[in-house]
Protein backbone atom coordinates (compact mmCIF):
# COMPACT_ATOMS: atom_id res chain seq x y z
CA UNK A 1 0.00 0.00 0.00
CA UNK A 2 1.31 3.44 -0.89
CA UNK A 3 2.20 5.70 2.00
CA UNK A 4 -0.44 8.27 1.03
CA UNK A 5 -3.13 5.56 0.98
CA UNK A 6 -2.37 3.99 4.35
CA UNK A 7 -4.85 4.61 7.17
CA UNK A 8 -3.46 4.02 10.63
CA UNK A 9 -5.75 3.17 13.58
CA UNK A 10 -5.84 5.74 16.38
CA UNK A 11 -6.78 3.20 19.04
CA UNK A 12 -4.45 0.42 19.99
CA UNK A 13 -5.21 -3.28 19.79
CA UNK A 14 -4.32 -5.16 22.99
CA UNK A 15 -5.73 -8.53 21.91
CA UNK A 16 -2.25 -9.97 21.34
CA UNK A 17 -1.82 -9.81 25.12
CA UNK A 18 -5.20 -11.27 26.06
CA UNK A 19 -8.69 -11.23 24.52
CA UNK A 20 -9.89 -9.36 27.63
CA UNK A 21 -9.35 -9.07 31.35
CA UNK A 22 -12.17 -11.57 31.85
CA UNK A 23 -10.73 -14.09 29.40
CA UNK A 24 -9.60 -17.59 30.24
CA UNK A 25 -6.17 -16.80 28.79
CA UNK A 26 -5.67 -13.98 31.30
CA UNK A 27 -6.87 -16.18 34.17
CA UNK A 28 -4.45 -18.94 33.20
CA UNK A 29 -1.56 -16.50 32.94
CA UNK A 30 -2.26 -15.15 36.42
CA UNK A 31 -2.50 -18.70 37.76
CA UNK A 32 0.79 -19.59 36.07
CA UNK A 33 2.52 -16.61 37.67
CA UNK A 34 1.07 -17.45 41.08
CA UNK A 35 2.21 -21.05 40.78
CA UNK A 36 5.70 -20.00 39.67
CA UNK A 37 6.05 -17.60 42.60
CA UNK A 38 4.68 -20.19 45.04
CA UNK A 39 7.32 -22.65 43.87
CA UNK A 40 10.10 -20.06 44.12
CA UNK A 41 9.09 -19.05 47.64
CA UNK A 42 8.64 -22.64 48.83
CA UNK A 43 11.95 -23.79 47.38
CA UNK A 44 14.16 -20.99 48.67
CA UNK A 45 16.56 -23.34 50.44
CA UNK A 46 16.28 -26.56 48.43
CA UNK A 47 16.36 -25.46 44.79
CA UNK A 48 19.85 -25.31 43.20
CA UNK A 49 20.93 -21.74 42.52
CA UNK A 50 21.24 -22.12 38.73
CA UNK A 51 17.77 -23.64 38.46
CA UNK A 52 16.35 -20.96 40.74
CA UNK A 53 17.82 -18.13 38.66
CA UNK A 54 16.30 -19.50 35.46
CA UNK A 55 12.91 -19.81 37.18
CA UNK A 56 13.18 -16.21 38.39
CA UNK A 57 13.89 -14.98 34.87
CA UNK A 58 10.90 -16.89 33.49
CA UNK A 59 8.55 -15.60 36.21
CA UNK A 60 9.79 -12.06 35.77
CA UNK A 61 9.09 -12.23 32.02
CA UNK A 62 5.52 -13.37 32.67
CA UNK A 63 5.08 -10.67 35.34
CA UNK A 64 6.23 -7.99 32.95
CA UNK A 65 3.88 -9.26 30.26
CA UNK A 66 0.95 -9.03 32.66
CA UNK A 67 2.10 -5.68 34.03
CA UNK A 68 2.41 -4.20 30.56
CA UNK A 69 -1.14 -5.28 29.71
CA UNK A 70 -2.69 -3.95 32.92
CA UNK A 71 -0.74 -0.71 32.64
CA UNK A 72 -2.30 -0.20 29.21
CA UNK A 73 -5.80 -0.88 30.52
CA UNK A 74 -5.46 1.56 33.42
CA UNK A 75 -3.94 4.27 31.22
CA UNK A 76 -6.63 4.08 28.53
CA UNK A 77 -9.47 4.36 31.06
CA UNK A 78 -8.86 5.81 34.52
CA UNK A 79 -12.40 4.71 35.47
CA UNK A 80 -11.76 1.00 34.80
CA UNK A 81 -12.14 -0.28 38.36
CA UNK A 82 -11.61 -3.93 37.40
CA UNK A 83 -8.28 -3.13 35.74
CA UNK A 84 -7.20 -1.16 38.80
CA UNK A 85 -8.06 -4.10 41.06
CA UNK A 86 -6.20 -6.48 38.78
CA UNK A 87 -3.18 -4.18 38.79
CA UNK A 88 -3.19 -4.04 42.59
CA UNK A 89 -3.46 -7.83 42.74
CA UNK A 90 -0.56 -8.22 40.31
CA UNK A 91 1.57 -5.83 42.35
CA UNK A 92 0.95 -8.02 45.40
CA UNK A 93 2.13 -11.05 43.41
CA UNK A 94 5.18 -9.19 42.13
CA UNK A 95 5.98 -8.21 45.72
CA UNK A 96 6.18 -11.92 46.51
CA UNK A 97 8.38 -12.38 43.45
CA UNK A 98 10.57 -9.55 44.75
CA UNK A 99 10.95 -11.55 47.97
CA UNK A 100 12.26 -14.47 45.94
CA UNK A 101 14.65 -12.13 44.14
CA UNK A 102 15.90 -10.72 47.44
CA UNK A 103 16.67 -14.18 48.77
CA UNK A 104 18.52 -15.14 45.59
CA UNK A 105 20.41 -11.85 45.43
CA UNK A 106 21.60 -12.53 48.98
CA UNK A 107 22.82 -15.95 47.84
CA UNK A 108 24.69 -14.37 44.94
CA UNK A 109 26.23 -11.79 47.27
CA UNK A 110 27.47 -14.56 49.59
CA UNK A 111 29.21 -16.51 46.81
CA UNK A 112 33.02 -16.37 46.72
CA UNK A 113 34.34 -14.53 43.68
CA UNK A 114 35.54 -17.68 41.92
CA UNK A 115 32.21 -19.44 42.46
CA UNK A 116 30.33 -16.42 41.08
CA UNK A 117 32.58 -16.30 38.00
CA UNK A 118 31.96 -20.00 37.39
CA UNK A 119 28.21 -19.46 37.67
CA UNK A 120 27.90 -16.51 35.29
CA UNK A 121 30.15 -18.08 32.64
CA UNK A 122 27.98 -21.20 32.45
CA UNK A 123 26.25 -21.64 29.06
CA UNK A 124 22.83 -21.26 30.73
CA UNK A 125 23.60 -17.61 31.50
CA UNK A 126 25.02 -16.46 28.18
CA UNK A 127 24.37 -12.68 27.75
CA UNK A 128 23.03 -12.48 31.32
CA UNK A 129 26.33 -11.82 33.11
CA UNK A 130 25.80 -8.10 33.56
CA UNK A 131 22.34 -8.49 35.07
CA UNK A 132 23.56 -11.21 37.42
CA UNK A 133 26.33 -8.85 38.50
CA UNK A 134 23.78 -6.15 39.22
CA UNK A 135 21.72 -8.64 41.23
CA UNK A 136 24.81 -9.51 43.27
CA UNK A 137 25.44 -5.82 43.96
CA UNK A 138 21.85 -5.36 45.11
CA UNK A 139 22.27 -8.37 47.37
CA UNK A 140 25.25 -6.76 49.02
CA UNK A 141 23.23 -3.60 49.71
CA UNK A 142 20.10 -5.39 50.92
CA UNK A 143 18.73 -6.01 54.37
CA UNK A 144 18.59 -9.60 55.57
CA UNK A 145 16.22 -11.77 53.46
CA UNK A 146 13.47 -11.83 56.11
CA UNK A 147 13.30 -8.04 56.33
CA UNK A 148 13.47 -7.70 52.54
CA UNK A 149 10.56 -10.14 52.27
CA UNK A 150 8.56 -8.10 54.77
CA UNK A 151 9.37 -4.85 52.96
CA UNK A 152 8.25 -6.36 49.65
CA UNK A 153 5.00 -7.64 51.20
CA UNK A 154 4.20 -4.30 52.84
CA UNK A 155 4.96 -2.33 49.66
CA UNK A 156 1.72 -3.42 47.98
CA UNK A 157 -0.46 -1.72 50.57
CA UNK A 158 2.14 0.92 51.35
CA UNK A 159 4.40 2.78 48.94
CA UNK A 160 2.83 1.31 45.78
CA UNK A 161 -0.69 1.98 47.03
CA UNK A 162 0.17 5.67 47.24
CA UNK A 163 1.49 5.51 43.69
CA UNK A 164 -1.74 3.90 42.50
CA UNK A 165 -3.78 6.54 44.32
CA UNK A 166 -1.90 9.27 42.47
CA UNK A 167 -2.49 7.59 39.10
CA UNK A 168 -6.24 7.30 39.78
CA UNK A 169 -6.46 10.86 41.08
CA UNK A 170 -4.64 12.30 38.07
CA UNK A 171 -6.58 10.19 35.59
CA UNK A 172 -9.97 11.23 36.96
CA UNK A 173 -9.10 14.88 37.54
CA UNK A 174 -10.71 17.58 35.42
CA UNK A 175 -10.04 21.30 35.49
CA UNK A 176 -12.18 24.36 34.77
CA UNK A 177 -11.20 25.58 31.31
CA UNK A 178 -12.36 29.15 30.81
CA UNK A 179 -12.34 29.58 27.07
CA UNK A 180 -11.67 33.02 25.57
CA UNK A 181 -15.30 33.19 24.38
CA UNK A 182 -16.54 33.08 27.98
CA UNK A 183 -17.48 29.40 28.18
CA UNK A 184 -16.30 27.34 31.15
CA UNK A 185 -15.90 23.63 30.57
CA UNK A 186 -14.60 20.74 32.68
CA UNK A 187 -11.67 19.37 30.68
CA UNK A 188 -9.74 16.14 31.44
CA UNK A 189 -6.29 16.81 32.85
CA UNK A 190 -4.82 14.62 30.09
CA UNK A 191 -5.63 17.43 27.61
CA UNK A 192 -3.98 20.22 29.60
CA UNK A 193 -0.55 19.72 28.07
CA UNK A 194 -1.80 20.21 24.51
CA UNK A 195 -3.74 23.32 25.54
CA UNK A 196 -0.56 24.68 27.13
CA UNK A 197 1.08 24.32 23.70
CA UNK A 198 -1.62 26.34 21.90
CA UNK A 199 -0.76 29.47 19.94
CA UNK A 200 -3.30 31.58 21.82
CA UNK A 201 -1.64 33.03 24.94
CA UNK A 202 -4.97 33.64 26.68
CA UNK A 203 -5.94 30.03 26.11
CA UNK A 204 -2.58 28.77 27.43
CA UNK A 205 -2.93 30.92 30.53
CA UNK A 206 -6.49 29.69 31.09
CA UNK A 207 -5.31 26.06 30.93
CA UNK A 208 -2.44 26.86 33.32
CA UNK A 209 -4.62 28.69 35.85
CA UNK A 210 -7.52 26.25 35.64
CA UNK A 211 -5.20 23.26 35.88
CA UNK A 212 -3.56 24.60 39.02
CA UNK A 213 -6.96 25.25 40.56
CA UNK A 214 -7.70 21.56 40.10
CA UNK A 215 -4.35 20.47 41.51
CA UNK A 216 -4.81 22.82 44.45
CA UNK A 217 -8.13 21.12 45.22
CA UNK A 218 -6.39 17.73 45.61
CA UNK A 219 -3.05 19.05 46.88
CA UNK A 220 -3.41 17.79 50.50
CA UNK A 221 -4.06 14.24 49.26
CA UNK A 222 -1.28 14.39 46.68
CA UNK A 223 1.15 15.84 49.26
CA UNK A 224 0.29 13.04 51.69
CA UNK A 225 1.08 10.49 49.00
CA UNK A 226 4.35 12.19 48.09
CA UNK A 227 5.40 12.29 51.74
CA UNK A 228 4.58 8.60 52.11
CA UNK A 229 6.45 7.54 48.98
CA UNK A 230 9.59 9.54 49.74
CA UNK A 231 9.48 8.73 53.45
CA UNK A 232 9.16 4.99 52.87
CA UNK A 233 11.97 5.04 50.33
CA UNK A 234 14.31 6.94 52.66
CA UNK A 235 13.55 4.53 55.51
CA UNK A 236 14.38 1.52 53.34
CA UNK A 237 17.57 3.17 52.08
CA UNK A 238 18.64 3.89 55.64
CA UNK A 239 17.98 0.29 56.72
CA UNK A 240 19.98 -0.98 53.74
CA UNK A 241 22.95 1.14 54.71
CA UNK A 242 22.86 3.50 51.74
CA UNK A 243 25.29 6.35 52.29
CA UNK A 244 23.31 8.83 50.18
CA UNK A 245 19.77 9.01 48.76
CA UNK A 246 21.21 9.19 45.22
CA UNK A 247 23.17 5.95 45.46
CA UNK A 248 20.20 3.69 44.76
CA UNK A 249 19.10 5.81 41.79
CA UNK A 250 22.60 5.77 40.32
CA UNK A 251 22.74 2.00 40.65
CA UNK A 252 19.31 1.68 39.05
CA UNK A 253 20.38 3.82 36.09
CA UNK A 254 23.75 2.03 35.91
CA UNK A 255 25.95 5.11 35.96
CA UNK A 256 28.40 6.34 38.56
CA UNK A 257 28.58 9.64 40.44
CA UNK A 258 31.49 10.85 38.30
CA UNK A 259 29.40 10.61 35.13
CA UNK A 260 26.49 12.48 36.71
CA UNK A 261 28.86 15.18 38.00
CA UNK A 262 30.40 15.63 34.55
CA UNK A 263 26.94 15.83 32.97
CA UNK A 264 25.65 18.47 35.40
CA UNK A 265 28.89 20.45 35.11
CA UNK A 266 28.41 20.80 31.36
CA UNK A 267 24.70 21.61 31.81
CA UNK A 268 25.45 24.35 34.36
CA UNK A 269 28.00 25.84 31.95
CA UNK A 270 25.29 26.03 29.28
CA UNK A 271 23.04 28.24 31.42
CA UNK A 272 23.78 31.47 29.42
CA UNK A 273 22.80 29.62 26.22
CA UNK A 274 19.54 28.26 27.62
CA UNK A 275 18.64 31.64 29.10
CA UNK A 276 19.31 33.17 25.67
CA UNK A 277 16.76 30.73 24.22
CA UNK A 278 14.20 31.93 26.77
CA UNK A 279 14.92 35.55 25.87
CA UNK A 280 14.57 34.72 22.17
CA UNK A 281 11.21 33.09 22.89
CA UNK A 282 10.02 36.15 24.81
CA UNK A 283 10.91 38.35 21.82
CA UNK A 284 9.03 35.97 19.52
CA UNK A 285 5.93 36.20 21.69
CA UNK A 286 6.23 39.96 22.12
CA UNK A 287 6.45 39.87 25.91
CA UNK A 288 9.19 41.26 28.18
CA UNK A 289 9.46 38.01 30.14
CA UNK A 290 7.88 34.59 29.86
CA UNK A 291 5.06 33.19 31.94
CA UNK A 292 5.32 29.53 32.87
CA UNK A 293 2.52 28.85 30.37
CA UNK A 294 4.69 30.33 27.58
CA UNK A 295 7.44 27.71 27.81
CA UNK A 296 5.70 25.33 25.40
CA UNK A 297 4.08 28.00 23.22
CA UNK A 298 4.56 27.42 19.47
CA UNK A 299 6.51 29.78 17.24
CA UNK A 300 4.08 32.52 16.12
CA UNK A 301 5.49 33.07 12.61
CA UNK A 302 3.20 32.02 9.78
CA UNK A 303 0.34 30.96 12.02
CA UNK A 304 -0.21 27.88 14.11
CA UNK A 305 0.19 24.49 12.43
CA UNK A 306 -2.11 21.56 13.19
CA UNK A 307 -1.20 18.14 11.82
CA UNK A 308 -3.90 15.45 11.63
CA UNK A 309 -2.87 12.07 12.99
CA UNK A 310 -2.70 10.37 9.60
CA UNK A 311 -0.49 13.15 8.21
CA UNK A 312 1.72 13.00 11.29
CA UNK A 313 2.24 9.26 10.85
CA UNK A 314 3.05 9.67 7.18
CA UNK A 315 5.48 12.49 7.92
CA UNK A 316 7.36 10.33 10.44
CA UNK A 317 7.44 7.41 8.02
CA UNK A 318 8.77 9.54 5.19
CA UNK A 319 11.56 10.89 7.40
CA UNK A 320 12.53 7.44 8.64
CA UNK A 321 12.48 5.96 5.14
CA UNK A 322 14.86 8.63 3.88
CA UNK A 323 17.47 8.02 6.58
CA UNK A 324 16.90 4.73 8.40
CA UNK A 325 14.94 2.12 6.38
CA UNK A 326 14.95 -0.49 9.16
CA UNK A 327 13.33 1.97 11.54
CA UNK A 328 10.79 2.88 8.85
CA UNK A 329 9.86 -0.76 8.26
CA UNK A 330 9.30 -1.32 11.93
CA UNK A 331 7.31 1.91 12.28
CA UNK A 332 4.97 1.11 9.38
CA UNK A 333 4.28 -2.32 10.86
CA UNK A 334 3.62 -0.93 14.36
CA UNK A 335 1.27 1.77 13.05
CA UNK A 336 -0.66 -0.59 10.78
CA UNK A 337 -1.02 -3.23 13.50
CA UNK A 338 -2.57 -0.70 15.91
CA UNK A 339 0.25 -0.60 18.43
CA UNK A 340 -0.42 3.08 19.16
CA UNK A 341 -3.15 4.56 21.37
CA UNK A 342 -3.45 8.17 20.19
CA UNK A 343 -7.13 9.11 20.26
CA UNK A 344 -8.00 12.16 22.41
CA UNK A 345 -10.88 11.29 24.73
CA UNK A 346 -11.90 11.75 28.34
CA UNK A 347 -10.80 9.28 30.98
CA UNK A 348 -7.32 8.71 29.59
CA UNK A 349 -4.37 9.22 31.90
CA UNK A 350 -2.17 12.24 31.14
CA UNK A 351 1.25 11.83 29.53
CA UNK A 352 2.70 9.29 27.18
CA UNK A 353 4.78 6.13 27.38
CA UNK A 354 5.99 3.06 25.56
CA UNK A 355 5.55 -0.34 27.19
CA UNK A 356 6.67 -3.72 25.93
CA UNK A 357 6.03 -7.39 26.58
CA UNK A 358 9.05 -9.73 26.66
CA UNK A 359 6.76 -12.64 25.79
CA UNK A 360 5.21 -11.00 22.72
CA UNK A 361 8.40 -9.13 21.73
CA UNK A 362 6.01 -6.27 20.94
CA UNK A 363 5.51 -2.75 22.26
CA UNK A 364 2.52 -0.47 22.74
CA UNK A 365 2.61 3.33 22.66
CA UNK A 366 0.25 5.49 24.72
CA UNK A 367 -0.33 9.20 24.12
CA UNK A 368 -3.08 11.75 23.50
CA UNK A 369 -2.56 13.10 19.97
CA UNK A 370 -4.23 16.44 19.31
CA UNK A 371 -2.37 17.66 16.24
CA UNK A 372 0.36 19.95 17.56
CA UNK A 373 3.80 19.54 15.92
CA UNK A 374 5.00 18.51 19.37
CA UNK A 375 2.57 15.59 19.30
CA UNK A 376 4.21 14.32 16.11
CA UNK A 377 7.61 14.56 17.75
CA UNK A 378 6.31 12.72 20.81
CA UNK A 379 5.05 9.94 18.54
CA UNK A 380 8.45 9.74 16.79
CA UNK A 381 10.11 9.64 20.21
CA UNK A 382 7.96 6.79 21.50
CA UNK A 383 8.41 4.87 18.24
CA UNK A 384 12.15 5.07 18.92
CA UNK A 385 11.57 3.38 22.28
CA UNK A 386 9.52 0.69 20.56
CA UNK A 387 12.24 0.16 17.94
CA UNK A 388 14.80 -0.28 20.74
CA UNK A 389 12.66 -3.10 22.13
CA UNK A 390 12.23 -4.53 18.64
CA UNK A 391 15.99 -4.62 17.98
CA UNK A 392 16.51 -6.52 21.23
CA UNK A 393 13.57 -8.86 20.63
CA UNK A 394 14.34 -12.57 20.64
CA UNK A 395 17.03 -12.20 23.29
CA UNK A 396 16.51 -13.47 26.79
CA UNK A 397 14.96 -11.07 29.29
CA UNK A 398 18.19 -10.55 31.21
CA UNK A 399 20.02 -9.58 28.02
CA UNK A 400 17.65 -6.72 27.22
CA UNK A 401 17.00 -5.06 30.59
CA UNK A 402 18.56 -1.73 29.75
CA UNK A 403 18.47 1.13 32.24
CA UNK A 404 16.80 4.51 31.84
CA UNK A 405 19.99 6.34 30.94
CA UNK A 406 20.40 4.26 27.79
CA UNK A 407 16.63 3.82 27.34
CA UNK A 408 16.34 7.37 26.02
CA UNK A 409 18.99 6.84 23.34
CA UNK A 410 16.87 5.33 20.56
CA UNK A 411 13.84 7.50 21.32
CA UNK A 412 15.68 10.81 21.27
CA UNK A 413 17.70 9.66 18.24
CA UNK A 414 14.46 8.90 16.36
CA UNK A 415 13.00 12.26 17.30
CA UNK A 416 16.19 14.01 16.17
CA UNK A 417 16.08 12.09 12.88
CA UNK A 418 12.51 13.21 12.25
CA UNK A 419 13.06 16.89 13.05
CA UNK A 420 16.39 17.11 11.20
CA UNK A 421 14.77 15.65 8.09
CA UNK A 422 11.99 18.25 8.19
CA UNK A 423 14.44 21.12 8.66
CA UNK A 424 16.63 19.98 5.76
CA UNK A 425 13.71 19.35 3.39
CA UNK A 426 13.18 22.46 1.20
CA UNK A 427 9.53 21.50 0.69
CA UNK A 428 8.74 21.79 4.43
CA UNK A 429 6.35 24.77 4.83
CA UNK A 430 7.97 27.69 6.61
CA UNK A 431 5.36 27.73 9.38
CA UNK A 432 6.02 24.06 10.15
CA UNK A 433 9.80 24.61 9.91
CA UNK A 434 9.50 27.45 12.43
CA UNK A 435 7.47 25.34 14.84
CA UNK A 436 9.75 22.30 14.53
CA UNK A 437 12.81 24.43 15.17
CA UNK A 438 11.02 26.12 18.04
CA UNK A 439 10.12 22.74 19.49
CA UNK A 440 13.75 21.63 19.26
CA UNK A 441 14.76 24.71 21.20
CA UNK A 442 11.97 23.83 23.62
CA UNK A 443 13.61 20.43 24.10
CA UNK A 444 16.81 22.21 25.07
CA UNK A 445 14.84 24.17 27.67
CA UNK A 446 13.21 20.97 28.89
CA UNK A 447 16.37 18.93 29.25
CA UNK A 448 18.87 21.62 30.25
CA UNK A 449 16.63 23.72 32.52
CA UNK A 450 13.42 21.89 33.40
CA UNK A 451 14.99 18.49 34.16
CA UNK A 452 17.82 20.01 36.25
CA UNK A 453 15.11 21.93 38.13
CA UNK A 454 13.29 18.65 38.84
CA UNK A 455 16.54 17.08 39.98
CA UNK A 456 17.20 19.96 42.37
CA UNK A 457 13.66 19.77 43.72
CA UNK A 458 13.82 16.04 44.31
CA UNK A 459 17.20 16.43 46.01
CA UNK A 460 15.67 19.09 48.28
CA UNK A 461 12.66 16.84 48.84
CA UNK A 462 14.84 13.93 50.01
CA UNK A 463 16.82 16.15 52.35
CA UNK A 464 13.81 18.02 53.77
CA UNK A 465 11.72 14.86 54.19
CA UNK A 466 14.33 13.42 56.53
CA UNK A 467 13.34 16.16 59.00
CA UNK A 468 9.61 15.39 58.88
CA UNK A 469 6.50 15.59 56.70
CA UNK A 470 6.15 18.48 54.29
CA UNK A 471 2.99 20.49 53.84
CA UNK A 472 1.47 21.89 50.67
CA UNK A 473 2.78 25.41 51.37
CA UNK A 474 6.32 24.15 51.95
CA UNK A 475 6.26 22.15 48.73
CA UNK A 476 4.91 25.09 46.73
CA UNK A 477 7.44 27.53 48.23
CA UNK A 478 10.37 25.21 47.49
CA UNK A 479 9.16 24.70 43.93
CA UNK A 480 8.93 28.46 43.33
CA UNK A 481 12.39 29.05 44.79
CA UNK A 482 14.11 26.30 42.80
CA UNK A 483 12.39 27.28 39.55
CA UNK A 484 13.59 30.83 40.14
CA UNK A 485 17.17 29.66 40.73
CA UNK A 486 17.26 27.64 37.52
CA UNK A 487 15.22 29.79 35.13
CA UNK A 488 16.49 33.08 36.54
CA UNK A 489 15.31 36.53 35.58
CA UNK A 490 14.18 35.40 32.13
CA UNK A 491 10.79 34.56 33.68
CA UNK A 492 7.95 36.88 34.70
CA UNK A 493 8.18 37.62 38.45
CA UNK A 494 4.44 36.98 38.95
CA UNK A 495 3.58 34.15 36.55
CA UNK A 496 6.99 32.74 35.68
CA UNK A 497 6.80 29.77 38.03
CA UNK A 498 4.44 26.86 38.66
CA UNK A 499 4.09 26.26 42.40
CA UNK A 500 2.01 23.08 41.89
CA UNK A 501 4.46 21.46 39.50
CA UNK A 502 5.35 18.98 42.26
CA UNK A 503 1.71 17.86 42.24
CA UNK A 504 1.09 17.73 38.49
CA UNK A 505 4.30 15.93 37.50
CA UNK A 506 3.84 12.16 37.66
CA UNK A 507 7.58 11.56 37.90
CA UNK A 508 7.77 12.68 41.53
CA UNK A 509 5.06 10.16 42.49
CA UNK A 510 6.49 7.01 40.92
CA UNK A 511 6.71 4.48 43.73
CA UNK A 512 9.07 2.08 42.01
CA UNK A 513 11.88 4.47 41.09
CA UNK A 514 13.42 7.68 42.36
CA UNK A 515 15.03 10.55 40.44
CA UNK A 516 13.10 9.86 37.26
CA UNK A 517 14.65 12.99 35.79
CA UNK A 518 18.40 13.13 35.10
CA UNK A 519 18.30 10.07 32.77
CA UNK A 520 16.29 12.24 30.36
CA UNK A 521 19.04 14.87 30.18
CA UNK A 522 21.57 12.06 29.87
CA UNK A 523 19.63 10.44 27.02
CA UNK A 524 18.99 13.74 25.25
CA UNK A 525 22.68 14.66 25.15
CA UNK A 526 24.01 11.12 24.74
CA UNK A 527 21.80 10.53 21.71
CA UNK A 528 23.25 13.68 20.18
CA UNK A 529 26.71 12.22 20.73
CA UNK A 530 25.50 9.07 18.98
CA UNK A 531 24.11 11.19 16.12
CA UNK A 532 27.50 12.85 15.60
CA UNK A 533 29.34 9.54 15.54
CA UNK A 534 26.82 8.00 13.14
CA UNK A 535 27.45 10.94 10.79
CA UNK A 536 31.21 10.43 11.10
CA UNK A 537 30.91 6.69 10.43
CA UNK A 538 29.06 7.15 7.10
CA UNK A 539 27.47 3.98 5.72
CA UNK A 540 28.36 1.94 8.80
CA UNK A 541 26.74 4.46 11.14
CA UNK A 542 23.32 2.81 11.36
CA UNK A 543 24.91 -0.53 12.22
CA UNK A 544 26.64 1.34 15.06
CA UNK A 545 23.24 2.44 16.39
CA UNK A 546 21.91 -1.10 16.49
CA UNK A 547 25.13 -2.40 18.06
CA UNK A 548 24.68 0.21 20.77
CA UNK A 549 21.02 -0.69 21.34
CA UNK A 550 21.81 -4.40 21.68
CA UNK A 551 24.74 -3.67 24.03
CA UNK A 552 22.56 -1.46 26.24
CA UNK A 553 21.32 -4.48 28.20
CA UNK A 554 24.77 -5.95 28.76
CA UNK A 555 26.87 -3.26 30.40
CA UNK A 556 26.90 -0.01 32.34
CA UNK A 557 26.42 3.24 30.47
CA UNK A 558 30.12 4.02 30.85
CA UNK A 559 31.11 0.58 29.54
CA UNK A 560 28.74 0.67 26.55
CA UNK A 561 29.82 4.21 25.58
CA UNK A 562 33.48 3.30 25.82
CA UNK A 563 33.30 -0.01 23.96
CA UNK A 564 30.84 0.95 21.19
CA UNK A 565 31.46 4.68 20.71
CA UNK A 566 34.93 5.09 22.19
CA UNK A 567 33.91 7.99 24.47
CA UNK A 568 34.54 8.73 28.15
CA UNK A 569 31.39 9.77 30.02
CA UNK A 570 33.49 11.08 32.91
CA UNK A 571 34.82 13.84 30.66
CA UNK A 572 32.73 17.05 30.68
CA UNK A 573 34.14 17.78 27.22
CA UNK A 574 32.03 14.96 25.77
CA UNK A 575 28.88 16.50 27.21
CA UNK A 576 29.88 20.01 26.09
CA UNK A 577 30.22 18.68 22.55
CA UNK A 578 26.71 17.28 22.75
CA UNK A 579 25.35 20.73 23.69
CA UNK A 580 27.01 22.71 20.88
CA UNK A 581 24.36 21.87 18.30
CA UNK A 582 21.87 23.93 20.29
CA UNK A 583 23.83 27.07 19.44
CA UNK A 584 23.27 26.29 15.74
CA UNK A 585 19.52 25.84 16.30
CA UNK A 586 19.30 29.14 18.17
CA UNK A 587 21.23 31.01 15.49
CA UNK A 588 18.97 29.59 12.79
CA UNK A 589 15.86 30.53 14.79
CA UNK A 590 17.11 34.06 15.31
CA UNK A 591 17.73 34.43 11.57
Amino acid sequence: MALTEAVFPERWDLSAYFPSLASEAYRQARQALRAAVDELVAGEEETPLEERLLALESAQALGRHLGSYLGCLVAQDAHDVEAQKAQASLQAELARLRRAFAHTEAQLAALPDDAFRALVTAPAFEEAQHQLGRMRTRGRKAMDPAREALAAALSTDGIHAWGRLYTRTAGQLTFPMRWPDGRTEAVPMAQRRTLMEDGDRALRRAAFVGGNEAWQSVAPTVAAGLNAIVGARLTLQRERGEAHYLDEALRDSDIDRETLTALWHAVEESRPLTHAILQHKARQLGVPRLGWYDLAAPAPQGGEVRIPYQDGCRSILAAFESRYPALARYTRDALQRAHVEAEPRSGKSPGGFCTSSPLLAESRIFMTYQGAPGDVQTLAHELGHAFHNHVMGGRRLWARQYTMTLAETASTFAEQLYTQTLLEDPSTPQALRDQVLDTRLGKAIAFLLDIPMRFRFESWLCEARQEGELGVEELCAAMRRIQGEVFGETMDPDEGSDPYFWASKLHFHLSGISFYNYPYTFGYLFSRGVWERVAEAGDSGLALVEELLVASGQGSAEQVAREVLGVDLHDPAFWRGCIRHIEVDLAQAER
